[in-house]
């Protein structure tokens, strides 16, 4: 009996988590929206053209300008000892990092505080996918922790966007905190 109980109280987790962590995720995506005016799942042709012809696979670029945050970074530590990263690895976080970079130079109008967003928002992506992660593999405290990790940079990232100039979000207007 003990063990039906249980069985059910950690389904209930699971699900009680995974609907935090499909809020949150709705949160982050409103915010990418909010700061930059395009959806993540919006294309970013002129990186994605160039990426199919290198790779022979056509990515989601704006998930890629996400990825490429934590890939400049990596690149970065890794520049005076190039052997810590497969050539391939290098080939591929490369143009993440260009990605990110593009993104960056089209915002208008630019801002200092875009690019730190956009880093709180891929540290948030980065935690969820972690979190679900955990999830799929019935670690609920670690996935709880990563859930919570991901609302910090998401409340950080809101917090850079009420500094930013209330004429630089794309709506005008301010958005509400995130819970």
């Amino acid at each position: 009996m003990h063990n039906d109980t249980m069985t059910a109280d950690s389904m209930e987790a699971v699900s009680l988590l995974q609907d935090q962590l499909n809020k949150t995720n709705q949160q982050l995506e409103e915010m990418f929206a909010e700061a930059f005016g395009v959806s993540i799942g919006d294309g970013f042709p002129e990186v994605e053209d160039d990426y199919e012809k290198r790779f022979g696979v056509r990515p989601n670029g704006n998930l890629m300008v996400l990825f490429g945050v934590q890939d400049r970074e990596m690149l970065a530590d890794n520049s005076d000892d190039p052997p810590n990263i497969s050539p391939e690895a290098r080939v591929m976080a490369e143009a993440c990092a260009a990605a990110t970079a593009a993104f960056l130079r089209k915002l208008t109008p630019s801002s200092v505080y875009n690019e730190a967003i956009l880093e709180d928002i891929a540290a948030a992506v980065f935690n969820l996918s972690a979190a679900q992660g955990q999830i799929e593999c019935n670690q609920l405290p670690e996935a709880l922790h990563f859930v919570m990790e991901a609302k910090f940079y998401l409340g950080a990232s809101h917090g850079l966007l009420q500094r930013r100039e209330p004429s630089q979000t794309t709506s005008g207007r301010s958005t509400e905190p995130c819970p």
